[in-house]
């Protein structure tokens, strides 16, 4: 049923399921390496990934407070997952060496899971599916330091 207002469902939210090909090419990058990608690699890794994160944490959060009832705990899972993420790459950095730059980048890339998996269920609660087939909860691992 259309949102009052709008001839779309819930207002006309635009939800993705899938990452666009900048950040499709770089948790490729970072989940199919053996060793650590050279310097440059991943000084790029790590700007693409931010540039994902910054466009994507606040999409997902906005829409899950959108079409979620504050009591869901589907909400409480994007916006904290939203929150890390927005954490990690704002706050924390790639560290001094290059060991560190790739494991910054593999929780960039853990966050953008998280996000895109949340974003996945979120466009099934828009479909009109259950939120419920799918996990839609982040892990809580402590936030890593830069360094480690």
């Amino acid at each position: 049923m259309p949102v009052p207002g709008t001839a779309m469902p819930h207002g006309g939210l635009r939800v993705q399921q899938s990452p666009n090909a900048e950040t499709a090419y770089a948790l490729g990058v970072i989940r199919n390496a053996k060793v650590s990608p050279s310097p440059a690699v991943v000084e790029s890794l790590v700007i693409r990934l931010r540039r994902c994160i910054d466009t994507l944490a606040p999409r997902v959060k906005g829409v899950a407070r959108e079409i979620l009832s504050p009591e869901e705990p589907q909400l409480a899972a994007a916006e904290e997952a939203a929150v890390i993420a927005l954490y990690r790459a704002k706050r924390l950095g790639p560290g001094f060496d290059l060991e560190s730059g790739f494991r910054y980048c593999q929780r960039l890339a853990d966050s953008i899971e998280d996000l895109l998996r949340i974003e996945k269920g979120l466009v099934q609660v828009v479909a009109g599916a259950s939120p419920a087939g799918g996990d839609s909860t982040v892990q809580t691992d402590e936030v890593e330091s830069a360094s480690s």
